[in-house]
């Protein structure tokens, strides 16, 4: 639903002081909600509409003193004050099995890390990043990332790997394909990107019912950890299975 970028509508989130806030969202106004971004009350512009292009802008940002990477991902996002939990994971029924995943993409500006820590220095060159999963998951998978002064909140936590597994419980442990592309340098415009799924289990009868597909582009790989450059700027757009 909603490849082509092309619908989009509004949806609220909070501001610090409590306020509403329509913010932009990569849905119809009528549509059940599949993609998602970081966008809140704070930084809204991480994903927005590219009415030019008919395609989502993604736009980090300089967050008061730390980096809110642009991206957006199926699933869900809220936000609780400074922290943000970014649900992986949408339900989706599938009628053959791909091989890749096809999108374009532009990578305007990928520039040098200004906010550095766990991951990358400053000064180190960022990345950016773009994943596909088949999984089949009972629950969705939490990612929970930016600033928490409540010692019984921790972040950032829920980070994961499906090249590795590494961060996925009982319950979004089942990974059934997984790609991964890294983008380290800019484009001249739009360029087209196939990303090659890599099957765990090659048997897999295609999962029904269950939270079934991720999908999750960022200007900064290591945004979660709050890493990277608050200049970044990238566009997806057609999003579409090979066979």
């Amino acid at each position: 639903p909603n490849g082509d970028m092309s619908s989009w509508s509004t949806k609220i989130m909070k501001t610090l002081a409590g306020t509403d806030l329509n913010v932009a969202y990569p849905n119809a106004a009528d549509a059940e909600g599949f993609w998602d971004s970081g966008n809140n009350g704070t930084t809204s512009g991480l994903c927005t509409e590219d009415k030019d292009n008919s395609c989502a802008k993604l736009e980090s940002a300089n967050a008061f003193i730390t980096v809110a990477s642009g991206n957006l991902f199926t699933g869900s996002f809220t936000m609780e004050g400074l922290v943000g939990t970014a649900a992986f994971g949408q339900k989706y029924t599938y009628t053959a099995r791909p091989s890749a995943l096809k999108l374009r993409y532009s990578m305007e500006a990928l520039g040098k890390v200004d906010f550095g820590g766990e991951k990358l220095k400053e000064g180190d060159a960022d990345v950016a990043t773009v994943f596909v999963c088949i999984v089949d998951w009972k629950d969705r998978h939490n990612v929970l990332s930016g600033m928490s002064f409540d010692p019984t909140v921790t972040v950032p936590s829920g980070m994961w790997n499906p090249a590795t597994m590494e961060g996925l419980d009982k319950n979004n442990e089942k990974v059934i394909a997984y790609g991964v592309y890294d983008i380290t340098a800019k484009t001249d415009g739009f360029v087209d990107l196939t990303i090659p799924l890599n099957f765990y289990d090659v048997e897999a009868a295609a999962p029904q019912g269950n939270y079934t597909l991720v999908i999750s582009c960022s200007c900064s790989k290591y945004g979660d950890y709050l890493n990277g450059c608050s200049d970044n700027v990238m566009y997806v757009d057609d999003f579409q299975w090979v066979y």
